[in-house]
């Protein structure tokens, strides 16, 4: 059993520029552990997907949705160290069973173009926000 605390100042409910630079730095370390440990390349689809997912998906979507002004040039340096650091991510095996399709959709366009991304992305939200307000219930 794990008695789990949450308060209004927790990790999980404030979501910083700050807070997903320090995941992106967790996914870098998680890389250089498995290379100075010898590991990368026996686990490669693993850690490829587990760099992905932390480094990559989880910080650009939380980084869309909760950062208030977001900025090009960090969505862009982002999709750019992705695609260095792994440039088949998309075609990782684990990649294309675990990932939804939506969200293939909207990496696809980010890596394709950040200006078309973000703009598309903040449409659909505002778009959803203003449905589920006024929207049929």
């Amino acid at each position: 059993m794990y008695y789990y605390y949450q308060h209004g100042m927790s990790t999980v409910h404030t979501i910083s520029p700050k807070r997903c630079e320090d995941r992106m730095e967790a996914g870098r370390l998680m890389l250089e552990e498995a290379k100075r440990h010898g590991y990368l390349e026996e686990f490669r689809p693993e850690l490829e997907y587990s760099f992905t997912l932390l480094f990559y998906i989880n910080t650009l979507f939380t980084y869309m949705a909760g950062v208030g002004r977001t900025k090009y040039g960090f969505v862009e340096a982002l999709g750019k160290e992705m695609k260095e650091t792994f440039p088949e991510f998309e075609k990782n095996p684990y990649y294309q069973e675990r990932t939804h399709e939506e969200e293939k959709k909207l990496i696809k366009m980010q890596q394709k173009s950040t200006l078309l991304f973000m703009s598309y992305y903040k449409l659909l939200w505002t778009y959803r926000k203003w449905r589920k307000k006024y929207g049929k219930k």
